[in-house]
């Protein structure tokens, strides 16, 4: 049996690790730690690292903290096989602090495993040592939902959401980090031809903090009309787990709020729930999306929105939120994605691979 040790944070608030570490655990030999990374050993067949940020605290790392860290790896590349799953471009802040971290960082694995299709083909661009290196597609896995689930009517009241019948819900899920974002949601009113919709956003959290007088006033008189806009309900909460079922089955579709993007936890969750999703057509999202028939918006096209709800409302009507579950269920379940990282794992270890 392999020993793996999977070097992220288990029971953090983000359950891919956990449902992950529970689908491998009954077929190799898994620990999941952090610590452990920086005591490289020959304990372990593999090391499976997600993030390479979580090992500089999410925070960019100084010149001294990335060389040592580079050089803990080049440790374990000598014993151990290494591989990455890429859950991002870059991460989604002080992007450019780390462009050379992540360079340095990947050069160094043996396999890198992609979310999507669309992920591995900008890897071979990005990375000119790509070719070297054992590239395999291997999808988000679905989430774990209830299996039996309140009706919609019982959703709204329990989340107090006193919406007409006619009214077209959206909902925006996960914490909201920028600008940008906020600007997206704003734009889903600002462009949207149908009145009847209502946005959901549970954790509408970011404030920004400019040195400009006159763009913290803006930014402060849009937020006052925004809480006053019945269009919208804003909140900044955090949501316990055993509430996450309301808010979906509350909503008509799930909107992804990001302009660049490579995958999406929240994509995921909403086809686990049986929703139809409106996001970017960028990344391995856009590339979801599109082949399971759901409606996208164009980065550079905000107009683009309002066909975006238009489409979803119809998909939604059609049952597209069934096949999306469906879909997710087939193809991303627990036992065919952790099955998947095992023959990555064994293929890997005994030098007997083939590349997606």
């Amino acid at each position: 049996m392999l020993n793996v040790l999977m070097v992220a944070k288990e029971d953090d608030g983000n359950p891919f690790i956990n449902l992950l570490a529970e689908g491998l655990k009954d077929k190799i030999s898994l620990k999941v730690d952090i610590d452990l990374f920086f005591s490289p050993n020959d304990d372990y067949d593999i090391i499976h690292i997600h993030w390479p940020e979580l090992l500089t605290n999410w925070k960019p790392p100084t010149t001294e903290k990335a060389r040592n860290i580079i050089n803990i790896l080049r440790k374990w590349k000598r014993t151990t096989r290494i591989i990455i799953t890429r859950h991002n471009l870059l991460p989604h802040f002080d992007r450019e602090a780390f462009y050379a971290f992540y360079n340095d960082f990947f050069s160094l694995a043996d396999a890198v495993v992609h979310l999507g299709s669309y992920s591995k083909d900008e890897y071979a661009k990005r990375y000119n040592f790509s070719s070297k290196q054992k590239q395999v597609i291997i999808p988000h896995h679905k989430y774990d939902i209830p299996k039996i689930l309140p009706q919609k009517k019982v959703a709204l009241s329990r989340l107090g959401w006193d919406f007409e019948k006619k009214n077209f819900i959206i909902l925006v899920f996960g914490r909201i980090r920028s600008k940008e974002e906020q600007d997206l949601i704003y734009a889903l009113k600002q462009n949207s031809s149908d009145k009847s919709i209502k946005i959901v956003v549970p954790r509408w959290e970011y404030k920004p903090t400019y040195r400009n007088w006159r763009k913290r006033i803006l930014w402060e008189v849009r937020q006052f009309l925004l809480d006053r806009d019945d269009t919208f309900r804003l909140t900044n909460s955090f949501i316990e787990e055993d509430e996450i079922p309301f808010y979906f089955q509350g909503a008509d579709l799930v909107f992804i709020p990001r302009k660049e993007i490579l995958n999406s936890g929240n994509l995921v969750l909403a086809y686990s729930y049986g929703k139809v999703v409106l996001g970017p057509d960028v990344g391995n999202v856009g590339e979801i999306l599109k082949a399971t028939g759901n409606p996208v918006f164009d980065s550079n096209d905000l107009s683009s929105l309002d066909q975006g709800i238009i489409k979803g409302r119809e998909k939604s009507k059609d049952g597209l939120g069934y096949l999306n579950q469906s879909f997710a269920k087939e193809h991303w379940n627990l036992e065919t994605i952790s099955n998947q990282y095992i023959n990555t794992y064994t293929g890997l270890f005994y030098d007997n691979f083939s590349s997606a």
